[in-house]
């Protein structure tokens, strides 16, 4: 029997397993950073001790040793499929939160978990073959860290002359990040759908399926939107994707939750074995709901040795529930990692999980750890009215300071072909917001700055309602300055030059109503320093109000041509030369940040004047990474 569990992670996951331990009088305490101080998990736990990092075992194993701990659990990510941890865990007498040792060995490893599908006939995409005797026909194929996952440590090779190029940067990205070079290839499938199938087993060799997941709403090979069941499917095509986990989790003496991976033709409807894991996943929660079982209660059950008491047949889908991550990235930015403050957030009080945030008011995120701040998760009758939920909670939920996807997710749940079920991996991979041309943010940000910046007084000191006393307001939206001419009407009217009006309808904290001409408006804002935000139907804006002093540091800013760092992290690729010729959009430098690479591009047409970075150099935002001198026009006089 568990009594004192120590959770080795941080945020919503620890929030979850804490209140699963609560649940079975398990007493808890959590493990944080210094840099990790405003994490939820830290504010919610009574007992926590201080680490160097999530993933530094000799300081979690003295902390399990000194507080007495007799089990750990690792949650997702960090440890959760370090088998050497686990060795380590159970060589101390403690209690792995999880399957023994030799499943949780044989799913973290991608080239044994293969064998195991081949033995038992699961179809897989193993290319089982020396890689000096690959030919054009194999290709594209899917090169794999052997340890890899969450979308790293892997890539799509489309020919055989770049092979070579991409084995060996891959090969040195496993070491790095996993500790571990060796490579696994698999035959690349386009237009096949995500499935996955959870699993629950105990000690006494009971072993049972949850149905299905589908996580095909993807970027860069990591899961974004998922829901339960899959959808689709037909009873036959389901009845033997789960009766295959069914077999490779028997094989294993599967004892605990775990989750068996698949890619699907959806016309064919072949399958093909890709990966195991051995843990609990981010998106177990769309199961719980749709199944009523608590995954995490039970996975400490199991784990204290009590037989499982569900059988197969008790397991039944009710209705669709669906989960979309929220990540720190912009999306109108090639998903470029935010880092910084959160300075506002409003979470929406529909969702069904409370405790589904890492985040919170002054939250830091920083490049330390995995960019999702959190998650939100929505059940419904049928998928139609699940997508509503989930609509309205986006609309609901402000997340302030920080670029998120939020606006992304929206426009995927809304897309017919999302609502419709036809969808692959593919068809969402390259997705981008759409432009809202119609739609200018500069007048309604003009309206709020200043119904945020003057709340307490009846009019601010520049507006004047004697005569029409025009004034300006100067912001940056993206890459653009506008210089916005206004006045007032009366103390709630604002006329702009084109005679377009905005009146001041009701102004509670941060939400703000709007009347535009004939249309009424509900905004979320908020104003810190010189950074305005507002969300509404049209989509999250932000803007910097510019100072005389911003300004003219923007104009001199100009004339300089070196690119700077858009984002901290480490130089993983240098693909420029000093003196090389470049064009507007080439790529120049890889960074590393978040635990995704970011291509640094040319802003402009012209030459590597130097390069002030190297391989492997860690970065600051704002640091020098090269001089790139703009190609001069030619003189049309000097023409012949």
């Amino acid at each position: 029997m568990i009594r004192k569990l120590l959770i080795v992670n941080r945020g919503e996951i620890a929030l979850r397993i804490h209140e699963a331990a609560q649940t079975l009088g398990i007493e808890t305490i959590g493990i944080y950073t210094q840099w990790d101080e405003c994490c939820t998990h830290v504010q919610q736990l009574s007992q926590l001790c201080v680490v160097s990092s999530y993933t530094s075992k000799e300081e979690i194993l003295a902390i399990a040793e000194s507080q007495r701990a007799d089990a750990i659990h690792p949650g997702y990510g960090f440890l959760a499929e370090d088998s050497e941890f686990v060795e380590q865990v159970l060589n101390l007498g403690l209690t792995w939160v999880g399957p023994h040792i030799k499943a949780h060995r044989a799913l973290s490893s991608k080239s044994q978990a293969n064998a195991l599908a081949d033995a038992q006939k699961v179809p897989t995409l193993t290319i089982n073959r020396p890689i000096k005797t690959l030919k054009e026909k194999d290709f594209p194929l899917m090169i794999k860290a052997e340890y890899g996952g969450g979308g790293r440590g892997m890539c799509r090779v489309e020919s055989l002359s770049s092979f070579q190029k991409e084995y060996d940067f891959i090969q040195k990205e496993s070491l790095h990040l996993f500790g571990d070079d060796h490579l696994i290839l698999e035959s690349f499938k386009s237009n096949v759908r995500h499935i996955e199938v959870q699993l629950l087993g105990d000690q006494h060799g009971h072993l049972i399926h949850l149905y299905t997941r589908d996580c095909s709403v993807q970027r860069r090979h990591q899961k974004i939107i998922e829901s339960a069941p899959a959808l689709g499917l037909s009873p036959k095509t389901e009845q033997a994707i789960c009766s295959a986990a069914l077999k490779m989790g028997r094989a294993l003496q599967y004892d605990s939750v775990g989750t068996i991976e698949f890619l699907v033709d959806p016309v064919t409807e072949a399958f093909w074995f890709i990966e195991g894991n051995p843990r609990l996943q981010v998106e177990h929660g769309v199961t719980e709901q749709v199944t009523g079982v608590d995954l995490v209660v039970w996975q400490l059950r199991v784990a204290s040795g009590e037989p499982l008491t569900l059988s197969q047949d008790m397991i039944h889908v009710s209705g669709h529930a669906i989960q979309a991550r929220i990540y720190a990235e912009d999306p109108k930015q090639q998903w470029q990692p935010s880092f910084g403050q959160i300075l506002f957030f409003n979470p929406s009080q529909r969702l069904i999980q409370k405790n589904a945030w890492s985040i919170q008011l002054d939250s830091q995120i920083s490049n330390f750890v995995d960019p999702m701040m959190g998650k939100m998760i929505v059940h419904a009758s049928s998928q139609v009215t699940a997508i509503g939920k989930l609509l309205q909670a986006l609309n609901e939920t402000h997340i302030g300071g920080i670029a998120n996807n939020m606006d992304w997710v929206r426009e995927i749940i809304t897309h017919t072909d999302y609502r419709s079920g036809h969808y692959t991996t593919k068809r969402f991979e390259g997705f981008k917001l759409p432009q809202k041309s119609s739609f200018s943010p500069w007048k309604i940000a003009t309206a709020l700055s200043l119904i945020l910046q003057y709340p307490f007084q009846e009019y601010p000191l520049h507006w004047s309602i004697r005569g029409q006393r025009w004034s300006t307001l100067r912001m940056r939206y993206q890459d653009q300055i506008q210089h916005v001419l206004y006045c007032m009407r009366d103390n709630q009217t604002i006329v702009f030059e084109d005679q377009t009006t905005i009146s001041l309808i009701d102004h509670k904290i941060s939400d703000v109503t709007l009347q535009i001409d004939t249309l009424r408006l509900k905004v979320s804002a908020f104003l810190n320093n010189n950074h305005l935000e507002f969300k509404c139907e049209q989509g999250t804006f932000t803007l910097t109000i510019l100072t005389d002093q911003a300004i003219q540091k923007i104009r001199s800013s100009d004339h300089q041509h070196h690119l700077c760092a858009p984002i901290p992290g480490t130089v993983i690729k240098v693909l420029c030369d000093h003196n090389q010729v470049v064009s507007k959009g080439d790529d120049l430098l890889v960074i590393e940040a978040m635990k995704m690479h970011h291509v640094i591009k040319a802003p402009h047409s012209g030459s590597i004047q130097s390069i002030q970075v190297e391989v492997g150099q860690v970065i600051g935002v704002g640091e020098q990474l090269c001089q790139v001198n703009p190609e001069k026009a030619v003189d049309p006089d000097l023409v012949a």
